[in-house]
């Protein structure tokens, strides 16, 4: 009796096992197939040939299958994972990293990726005109999938470099056998999960599955398509006819549209929206900091969000974009108190208001802008909106305001944090010229830049923060986000990593009956 009983639980064990590994099966098999078209408000431009991508063609690259030796991480914020490189390690004196490369990985035409081809594209930064590898003397293959990059010098950033889509990896064998850069522009022949199909200029970029990658089983879509429609209501007319299922980088007025019509969400805050000042100038208002405070608890940001934004966009009350996601800088934010911004002006000597200009691009939506300039008019300052075109306002942010103007504009933001902080606000940023750094703010900044240790960085950085927020530097003024809208059917897709790449190698289409 014993025995049977002992028997039968066997194979009840051995049923249950097989009927799980049946579903398990089951599942994976219906991740497989489909394609996923999406549709982008910019054309794709130059995508195949890193040292030509810039700004919204990192999308089109990383789509395009172009990988680098480390990505940021899907699951910690600001860290880096490993992607063809599979581990690195810095010299104890800090004299070098050493990559150890994955093997067995093939390039979309088939020929290897290896410690050569890694050479072959980074001694082409090197040498270029462009800001990254410059700490980077020399490059030395130890064997086919071990490479050493000598240092001349060291910070945390340094390791950044090599996750900047200028530093992606294609093949050198297709870059060479097809004539070189100007074929390479729209041809990306990197290691990724999907590969060039189809290409045509500000129509669209069609993607198919590499059935190669080296993630084995992925990607699990068999295409992937990417229309170019600037126009948002053409881009909502396509989703609701089927003729796309998902829409990149949509604008908060778009997505409310499609509110309550069964379409998901994604959405990130993306950079932020900010007000810059000349405070460098002693005869300008903005060097005073009461003038600054009252400048932020004179703006509703609360409000502006709430009617403007939809719930897509956020107040923000933070010098780096992102900060309060992974660290606390214990600052108290300054919201709306027009009291105490009158009170402010009047302590600097301004208490009948005063007026002054802004200037803000034609690329920016203006709706926010106008709720801004009746907010200030109510606390007596005048604002007079002067708005010039993109490229007229790019030149003009290269030379501090004129005197009391101030300027609306976007900070980019995204991680690595450190990196977000050196390259973007800190006293060395070609960005926020004319605004006086806060003192303590550089040091904070650079003593984290000197320690590899990714706590104390954090740490150094939060007093950064403090110290930036405490002081009004800039004022921040609200989220400038992400929204990206799909059909419930698409799952597991990663919209943003905090830079705008997406990962779709794990996306997958459930089946409609």
């Amino acid at each position: 009796m014993k025995k049977k009983l002992q028997t039968a639980l066997i194979i009840l064990l051995a049923g249950l096992l097989t009927l799980g590994c049946l579903v398990q099966i089951t599942l994976a098999e219906d991740k497989y197939g489909g394609k996923f078209t999406l549709s982008f408000n910019r054309g794709a431009g130059q995508f195949g040939y890193p040292l030509n991508i810039r700004h919204s063609d990192s999308n089109y690259a990383w789509w395009g299958g172009l990988q680098g030796l480390v990505q940021l991480s899907t699951e910690e914020l600001g860290r880096w994972d490993p992607c063809l490189a599979e581990s690195w390690e810095l010299a104890p004196d800090k004299s070098s990293y050493t990559f150890h490369l994955r093997k067995g990985v093939k390039f979309h035409d088939g020929t290897d990726f290896n410690a050569e081809a890694v050479k072959w594209n980074l001694e082409k930064v090197m040498v270029s005109a462009v800001s990254l590898l410059k700490k980077v003397k020399s490059i030395e293959i130890i064997d086919d999938y071990t490479v050493r990059f000598n240092l001349s010098d060291w910070d945390a950033v340094v390791l950044d470099d090599f996750g900047n889509p200028v530093c992606w990896i294609i093949s050198p064998t297709a870059y060479e056998k097809n004539g070189g850069e100007d074929w390479a522009n729209t041809n990306p022949v990197g290691t990724g999960p999907f590969k060039i199909k189809e290409y045509r200029r500000s129509q669209y970029v069609k993607y198919e599955r590499n059935n190669n990658y080296w993630e084995k089983g992925l990607p699990y879509l068999d295409a992937f398509e990417v229309f170019a429609i600037a126009d948002p209501m053409t881009a909502i007319a396509s989703l609701k006819r089927g003729e796309i299922i998902g829409i990149r980088d949509a604008d908060a007025i778009t997505a409310n549209q499609l509110v309550g019509q069964g379409y998901e969400f994604a959405t990130v805050a993306g950079g932020r929206m900010g007000i810059e000042f000349n405070s460098t100038d002693k005869t300008s208002v903005w060097s005073d900091k009461r003038m600054r405070e009252a400048l932020e608890y004179a703006i509703n940001k609360e409000e502006i969000c709430a009617s403007l934004g939809f719930g897509f966009v956020q107040p923000s009350y933070e010098i780096m974009v992102g900060i309060h996601e992974v660290g606390n800088p214990g600052t108290s934010p300054r919201k709306y108190d027009p009291q105490k911004a009158r009170q402010l002006m009047a302590e600097a000597g301004y208490p009948k208001g005063l007026k002054i200009r802004c200037t803000f691009s034609a690329s920016f939506k203006s709706d926010h802008l106008l709720a801004l300039q009746s907010n200030l008019a109510a606390v007596g300052i005048e604002l007079e909106i002067n708005t010039v075109q993109a490229n007229a306002y790019v030149q003009m942010s290269r030379s501090p305001a004129s005197n009391n103007d101030i300027r609306y504009g976007r900070n980019r933001g995204g991680a690595p944090l450190l990196n977000q902080a050196i390259s973007e606000i800190s006293s060395q940023s070609m960005y926020f010229v004319g605004v006086k750094r806060s003192e303590g703010f550089d040091d904070k900044v650079f003593e984290a830049s000197k320690t590899p240790d990714l706590e104390k960085q954090m740490k150094f950085l939060e007093e950064a923060e403090r110290i930036a927020y405490e002081d009004c530097m800039i004022v921040p003024l609200w989220t400038d986000p992400s929204i990206n809208i799909h059909v419930p059917e698409l799952k597991d897709a990663v919209w943003w990593v905090g830079k705008p790449y997406t990962h779709f190698e794990r996306a997958w289409l459930e089946r409609r009956d």
